[in-house]
């Protein structure tokens, strides 16, 4: 997208995501298989947010020094225990309505 020069990369991303099943590689990971279709329960909340979306902005100072943001409601995958069966999770961290995530990042560059 054009930015007039304010930024060095824009992105913006839509994502259809019509499943009704939690996006997970929990099973995988601690069973070393995949789930079949009739191990997996439908979650009843996960499809009625199907609209996945990212905004990433990137300006370059100099050289060697880049300014970084994004604001997403998107797969971003993290760890999270289950506390009452004692295991980790791995999935979605955002599937609700109103999550959304952000992140701001100055990097160096050689």
């Amino acid at each position: 997208m054009p930015t007039f020069k304010i930024l060095d990369v824009l992105s913006i991303e839509l994502e259809w995501y019509n499943w009704n099943y939690r996006n997970s590689y929990s099973t995988y990971l601690f069973a070393q298989m995949l789930p079949l279709p009739d191990q997996l329960t439908p979650v009843s909340d996960w499809k009625e947010n199907s609209l996945k979306w990212s905004v990433y902005a990137k300006r370059n100072i100099g050289d060697h020094f880049s300014v970084i943001g994004q604001i997403a409601y998107d797969h971003m995958q993290l760890e999270r225990n289950v506390f009452m069966q004692n295991e980790s999770y791995y999935g979605d961290a955002m599937h609700k309505h109103g999550d959304w995530a952000w992140l701001l990042k100055i990097a160096y560059g050689l």
